[in-house]
């Protein structure tokens, strides 16, 4: 029971960090309801996101230097809140819906493109390396290991599970309500994560 709690807690996370639209997102679902090379894009999203969390993770665990975590994690936490009001301000604003056009692209062309957009995103590195890695300092021993495991399970589950949805139903899921659905439950989690780092910290 305590491994599963380790693991969900990554899960859960990795969920409430990496869920609303994103250049890396909207990547995801462009190719999803275009059925363009999806499973492709989605691939190789997922793997470049797992291994920037390890990077982060593994570089994290390994460090002695209390001075480097506790660094990270405020880092994390103005990020976090400066993450949290543009999804406030974000409420307020006209939410356009998603206008993709149905135009094929090559797998080469698309492969590159998931690939900046995950490497070259700073956005996704500070998700992946600082805030996911630093949290994983909260965990020693078997706990960071589920941790960590958990964290690429919600990876995963993010990626193909929007990538799933986006083909399934790409009507249903191109509406205002859906995106503003979901950044009010981010919204929800982001404040919970705030609050436990600010905990860590003192």
């Amino acid at each position: 029971m305590h491994n599963l709690v380790a693991i969900l807690s990554g899960a859960v996370f990795v969920l409430a960090i990496i869920c609303g639209i994103g250049p890396q997102n909207l990547n995801i679902i462009t190719h999803a309801i275009k059925k363009n090379h999806s499973l492709t894009v989605s691939s190789i999203t997922a793997l470049a996101d797992i291994s920037l969390l390890l990077a982060g993770g593994i570089g994290l665990s390994l460090s002695d230097s209390k001075t480097i975590i506790i660094i990270i994690n405020i880092v994390g936490v103005i990020f976090m809140c400066w993450y949290l009001m543009t999804k406030v301000k974000g409420l307020f604003r006209h939410h356009d819906k998603l206008v993709i056009k149905n135009v094929k692209e090559s797998r080469k062309k698309a492969v590159i493109r998931a690939l900046a957009l995950t490497f070259l995103n700073p956005l996704v590195l500070i998700d992946m390396i600082v805030i996911i890695g630093a949290t994983s300092s909260h965990y020693h021993g078997i706990d960071w290991l589920n941790f960590i495991l958990g964290a690429i399970l919600g990876d995963l589950m993010w990626v193909f599970g929007i990538t799933f949805i986006a083909q399934s139903f790409s009507k249903q899921l191109n509406r205002v309500g859906v995106w503003i659905t979901l950044d009010v439950i981010t919204i929800v989690i982001m404040l919970v994560i705030i609050y436990k780092t600010i905990l860590f910290l003192i």
